[in-house]
């Protein structure tokens, strides 16, 4: 078999691929971008906000329960947001 053949039949194939792909890629983005559009009419931005307060509240109540339970393992005393060790820094 001649490799022009060979080269015609590679550049066809891979020409229908890229073809493909790129469909894929721009249908891709108006999915996107349809998303967004249904998410900006159907959720508020103060939802939103008040869900991320409570994510960041908890967030916060585990940091600190993880902190005493440190502070309690290697022998820091934490008083009124001070640990030993700010205190003997003053």
């Amino acid at each position: 078999m001649p490799e022009y053949v060979i080269a015609i039949v590679a550049t066809t194939v891979l020409g229908i691929f890229g073809f493909t792909f790129r469909r894929v890629d721009v249908l891709e983005s108006k999915v996107d971008k349809l998303e967004v559009k249904i998410l900006e009419t159907f959720v508020d931005r103060a939802n939103i906000d008040s869900r991320f307060d409570q994510l960041w509240s908890r967030l916060d109540r585990f940091e600190t329960k993880l902190d005493d339970v440190i502070f309690d393992k290697i022998g820091i005393i934490k008083v009124n947001n001070y640990t030993q060790k700010d205190c003997k820094n003053d």
